[in-house]
Order: C-alpha cells, then sequence, then structure tokens
C-alpha cells in the first residue's frame, strides 16, 4: 500500500495553495459605481478647531535639548523603529523636531510613527521641508517650507499590471478615520484631513469629489493645516523661541539601515517570493541545490529584517526553522524510498 505517495501530494497541494494565500495582494471590496449626480461625501466639521493646536512658543530655558529626526525616502517599518528609538532615547528634550522629506510609504509604518508621536512627552514638530505627501500631517505643530506640499494620503496597491491603484472601501474608511482623529487631536480639521485620504470627499470651496485634496505652504496656512513657515532649522529654532538650543541629530544606526533597505515595500515582497518559489523547487525536485540555497537566504533576510523592528519574535523563527527541517527531510527522502511505503 502506496499511501505515502498520495499524503505526499495532497500536502504539496496544501502548501502551493498556502504560499498563493501568502503571496497575493488582499484584495478589499470595491465601492459600487455612482452616478454622474452623486454629491460625494461631506465629512461633518470639526468641533475642536481653533482652540487645541499647541502654541508654537515652547517654554525653555536657553542652551535646552532639541532633537533632530530626519524622515525621508520611503516610509517603512525600519524608518518607524527609529523614529521611536529616538524618541525613547531622549524623554527630556524640549522638543524633536521632525525634517520631513518623503513620498509616503507603508500605511502600517506611517501610523506606528503616529501612535509614537502621540505618546512622546516632549513637544513634537514636523518641518516639512519640502513635502510629507501621504500620512505626513499625524504630527502636532507643523512648519513648512517655501513651496512645500503636504496631503495626497489615500492608500494604494500594486494593481496585476504592476500599475499602483487605490484599494477598497474598507481600508481608505480606516485611513479616513486615522486621519480625522489625529487631526482632531492636534486641533486641526478633520474634514480637510479626510479629503487627503477619500477622492469622494467634497468641501466648498476647497476639493471636489473625484480630487484628492493636496496642499502648498500657503493653503495649508490659511486652512490651519499648519501654524508657520520657515526656510530652515535655524528659522524653525526662532519660531519655537528655543534660545541657543543644544541640538542631538540622531541618526540610524547600521542594524536600523540595514532594517529600512530590508523591510522596504518592494524589496520586502520580492525577498518572500523568492524564498517561497525556492522552498518550492526544492519540494517538488526533493533536491536541495541552489535554488534551495538562494530561497534560504531570501527568507532569513525577509525575518531578520522583520525581527530588527520587532516584528518577528520566536515563534516565528521557530516555525520557519521547522519548515525548512522538513523540507530538508522531504528532499532526502528520496533516497530512501522505503521509508514512505507498508508491506
Amino acid at each position: 500500500m502506496r499511501w505515502a505517495k498520495y499524503a505526499r501530494l495532497n500536502f504539496r497541494g496544501f502548501l502551493a495553495a498556502s504560499v498563493l494565500l501568502c503571496t497575493a495582494q488582499v484584495t478589499f471590496g470595491q465601492k459600487p459605481d455612482k452616478g454622474d449626480d452623486d454629491p460625494g461625501y461631506r465629512p461633518a466639521p470639526s468641533a475642536n478647531v481653533d482652540g487645541d493646536v499647541q502654541a508654537l512658543p515652547i517654554d525653555a530655558p536657553p542652551g535646552s535639548q532639541v532633537v533632530v529626526v530626519a524622515i525621508d525616502r520611503t516610509v517603512e517599518l525600519g524608518l518607524a523603529a527609529f523614529v521611536r528609538r529616538a524618541i525613547e532615547d531622549n524623554p527630556d528634550a524640549a522638543a524633536i523636531v521632525l525634517d520631513v522629506n518623503t513620498l509616503g510609504g507603508r500605511v502600517d509604518a506611517a501610523i506606528q510613527i503616529r501612535d509614537a508621536l502621540l505618546e512622546a512627552k516632549p513637544r513634537t514638530v514636523a518641518f516639512i521641508h519640502p513635502r510629507a505627501i501621504s500620512a505626513g500631517a499625524l504630527i502636532s505643530n507643523i512648519i513648512m517650507t517655501e513651496g512645500g506640499t503636504i496631503g495626497a494620503a489615500t492608500p494604494i496597491q500594486a494593481a496585476p499590471g504592476g500599475q499602483a491603484e487605490a484599494v477598497g472601501e474598507k481600508m481608505v474608511s480606516y485611513m479616513r478615520a486615522e486621519m480625522r482623529t489625529t487631526a482632531e487631536a492636534n486641533g486641526r480639521r478633520g474634514d480637510i484631513a479626510e479629503a487627503m485620504v477619500d477622492a469622494d470627499v467634497v468641501i466648498d470651496g476647497i476639493v471636489e469629489t473625484g480630487k484628492l485634496l493636496t496642499l502648498d505652504t500657503d493653503q495649508a496656512l490659511k486652512m490651519g493645516m499648519a501654524d508657520a513657515k520657515a526656510a530652515n532649522l535655524d528659522e524653525v529654532f526662532s519660531i519655537l523661541t528655543l534660545e541657543n538650543p543644544e541640538i542631538t541629530d540622531v541618526e540610524p544606526n547600521w542594524g536600523e539601515e540595514i532594517a529600512r533597505w530590508l523591510t522596504e515595500p518592494t524589496v520586502s515582497g520580492l525577498l518572500l517570493s523568492v524564498g517561497m518559489l525556492g522552498l518550492m523547487v526544492a519540494f517538488y525536485t526533493r533536491t536541495v541545490g541552489v535554488f534551495t540555497l538562494v530561497g534560504f537566504i531570501a527568507l532569513v533576510l525577509f525575518f531578520g529584517g522583520h525581527a530588527v523592528v520587532h516584528l518577528v519574535g520566536w515563534e516565528e523563527a521557530l516555525l520557519f526553522l521547522a519548515g525548512v527541517v522538513l523540507v530538508v527531510v522531504e528532499s532526502t527522502s528520496r533516497s530512501k524510498p522505503g521509508c514512505w511505503q507498508t508491506q
């Protein structure tokens, strides 16, 4: 009776299905088609505007510590871990100034940065220099350089043809609520924050349906989404009334730099795909060769990068090692066919 042969085939089918489920893009529910006369979504105005924005001048003695953190390149999980460390290592600073210049990135990473900023003890100030596309409006005080831009925070995903497209209503609704609550927590207009996420939002005189809202420096100042204009960090310190501040430039260490590269969305997805492909080749050919080695290295880099940013624990690592051991056992069983059969 060769029961093991059929069991092995069934398990291969299960593994193939699991790989497809793990690597597939998640497609959320799409919005229904709207007619030409659809008026769009009109969010309620915020009740706390003009009352809860912290005043820019900081009451701190001369020579107080000011921490400067650069938010550049893609927003990914390595950057989120770096920002959290910079905040936790400087709890007594008078202010943490984020020098922002990014086109956005991962939604989960942006939310982690948002949470770290809201929990920070020091005053957090964003110096948008020159752009904060995506979730750049999630900070208490905002100072923008001349010609800066802020907004266009709708989440996107990769389409089958490689083109970027907006996700479905489920994710848009979540991000819309995140942006609104964060803006209102800092005394900003929640409806404007929503218009940066959802193209269906309509605000009379500001944005019409079908258009995502992006503000330049003057528009952001006029609408209360920014507090001041500055050309450089020295002017930012002057606006904050910080006299002779002790400036601490926080730089990512080598581990965080590697983690930033490994958790960058494109690199992370590529590593996972190559790793799963290598395991599938090893499983179907029942040999451990170059493809298996490349796949193993790709998965080690994938899990290692996520471990640095505390997204992988011992449980995931042990499951990964157990899977590798099972693949090796399956591959080496070819030379011992009798162990899979019963007489």
